[in-house]
């Protein structure tokens, strides 16, 4: 991971924004990064308001605004360094967009608070799932529990470039936190490609299990040279889950191996299904159990609606 320049994290005064806060200072101060705290009061919510009552909206602001700076230094304490407050009005989501491109954010952190139901209990909330889609920045979305450096770090590799560069924003991680370091790639068997009508192609060849096998056997092998390349000396693991949806697989994996943070990277859309992590990201989001790092391609750019 390229050194942070500039770090943005989201406050809204839950204790998922305060493990956030936390984590963004930690991670910021690695590299000597400014932090900018970011708290945005939606401008529906006080229009609704000016119609109920007398609202001093003067008031309300300025108060707002010595709050949010109260808060920070409640929760990294007095004088913090590298640390900025900012508090807007507006619609949250674009006023997010819009401050990370104002001090080129590399990394904007958020909370995983949402809705909670209990058939999706690791839900991330609307604003993250934007900013993963839609944000120009990485985004690392921190889990309620996490507190303090990662212990394992795992990074899904689908051997790309944006993958590669997931893999080297794990290692950063890994050294800076001494976490252990594990590499990941799902394999889908060769039946589950012959067998996708999202290819669009006909006349597919049938495979056998054997053919699965072989392909299995050189897979490994090119992970583990792919992870010893990345890693260059830092203790790591590597492994092959054959699933039959990368989805499904990366998510069995990390429930099996319980690390704290997950880092994956997105290409955006593909009418390729299952073969690209960024066609599945956004759902391994919501499904695992722990912290998870979103790596954008360089250059990314996503139309704001």
């Amino acid at each position: 991971m390229k050194a942070l320049r500039n770090v943005l994290v989201g406050i809204d005064f839950s204790e998922p924004s305060d493990n956030a806060l936390r984590e963004a200072a930690r991670i910021a101060a690695w590299d000597g990064a400014e932090l900018v705290a970011l708290n945005v009061l939606d401008e529906n919510i006080l229009d609704r308001a000016r119609n109920e009552i007398d609202l001093p909206v003067d008031n309300v602001l300025a108060e707002a605004t010595r709050r949010l700076r109260q808060h920070v230094e409640d929760i990294l304490g007095p004088g913090h360094p590298g640390v900025r407050s900012e508090f807007v009005l507006g619609h949250p989501f674009k006023e997010m967009v819009a401050m990370a491109n104002q001090i080129d954010a590399d990394l904007i952190v958020l909370g995983s608070h949402g809705v909670i139901r209990e058939d999706e209990p690791y839900r991330v909330g609307t604003l993250a799932t934007r900013c993963i889609r839609k944000a120009k920045p990485n985004v690392l979305i921190v889990r309620d529990w996490q507190d303090g450096p990662f212990e394992k770090v795992c990074a899904c590799i689908d051997f790309s470039q944006p993958s590669r560069d997931a893999a080297m924003a794990a290692l950063h991680i890994a050294q800076q936190d001494e976490a252990a370091l594990d590499f990941l790639h799902v394999h889908l068997p060769l039946r589950s490609l012959a067998a996708d009508p999202g290819l669009g192609l006909g006349g597919m060849p049938v495979y056998s299990a054997a053919d699965d096998a072989e392909l299995l056997k050189q897979i490994q092998g090119k992970l583990a040279r792919f992870a010893d390349e990345v890693a260059d000396g830092c203790p790591h693991g590597s492994h092959v889950y054959s699933e039959f949806s990368l989805r499904r697989g990366i998510v069995d994996y990390l429930k099996a191996s319980s690390p704290d943070l997950v880092v994956i990277n997105t290409r955006g859309h593909t009418q390729i299904r299952n073969l690209l992590i960024g066609s599945a990201a956004e759902k391994i989001i919501h499904e695992a159990d722990c912290s998870t790092l979103v790596i954008k391609p360089d250059g990314f750019r996503y139309e704001l609606d």
